[in-house]
């Protein structure tokens, strides 16, 4: 064997292995990324979901303190409406602040939006002959059904 076969042999060998090392390392690159990638989308879903189920909580038990007020010594219709839209009150800058952390987790913003803007307004212009209970449990009902 002649010594530029030799050495022909020995820069293949070089070139092709560093060829080998490239392409690994490029191919490792890529799928670490999309490990990566792959993990911080379910950590934003699973974030999200987490989310949407603290919400529907909030949601939930405040549903059962406007419907069911225990704090109040009800005597009659007048306090259980006073009850219950004292209850509705307390926690509408917690219904305001809790909305706008999951506004941007629901494909349909704009019936999300319709759906909080309209808890938030109600106004006793709005019980309608009502018991004002039922009129605010209508509205948190609907909203509940919309995140569930």
């Amino acid at each position: 064997m002649s010594t530029e076969t030799i050495v022909g042999n020995i820069i293949s060998g070089i070139v092709g292995g560093l060829a080998v090392a490239l392409a690994q390392h490029f191919l490792t690159k890529d799928r670490e990324k999309n490990r990566d990638r792959q993990a911080a989308e379910r950590a934003a879903s699973e974030a999200k979901e987490k989310r949407r189920l603290e919400f529907l909580g909030f949601l939930k038990k405040w549903r059962t303190e406007i419907f069911s007020p225990s704090d109040e010594k009800i005597g009659g219709w007048r306090d259980l409406s006073f009850a219950s839209v004292s209850a509705f009150q307390n926690k509408l800058s917690s219904f305001n602040s809790e909305s706008v952390l999951v506004q941007n987790d629901f494909p349909d913003r704009q019936r999300f939006d319709s759906l909080t803007e309209r808890i938030a307004g109600l106004k006793s212009e709005d019980w309608n002959k009502k018991q004002p209970r039922e009129v605010i449990c209508e509205a948190i009902d609907a909203l509940i059904k919309f995140c569930s």
